[in-house]
């Protein structure tokens, strides 16, 4: 089980978050335990932002060379309908006082 956290944002309000799950399936980059969803304005447009609990990171050259990235630079582009990409964030782990 992996404790990646990923985040994507300025979404449009139609995106889903089984499209979201889908896309990383057929891409090979990884498997999703949970996404979830949330809306936000940037002035008077509406954005989703989708955080992403990565269940498992596939093992070949694209799942590789994406989350060397994330972790290199916290950020990569995901084509999810060439031309269109997503901005991908690796989001920091929340410490969880005890």
């Amino acid at each position: 089980m992996s404790n990646i956290i990923l985040k994507i944002t300025r979404l449009s309000t139609r995106t889903t978050g089984s499209y979201i799950m889908n896309i990383l399936k057929k891409q090979e980059v990884c498997e999703v335990s949970r996404i979830v969803m949330s809306r936000y304005y940037i002035g008077n447009r509406q954005f989703k932002r989708a955080i992403i609990h990565v269940s498992f990171i596939e093992d070949n050259i694209p799942a590789y060379n994406l989350f060397k990235r994330l972790y290199k630079t916290g950020h990569a582009k995901i084509v999810h309908a060439d031309p269109h990409y997503w901005n991908i964030y690796l989001q920091p782990a929340r410490k969880i006082e005890e």
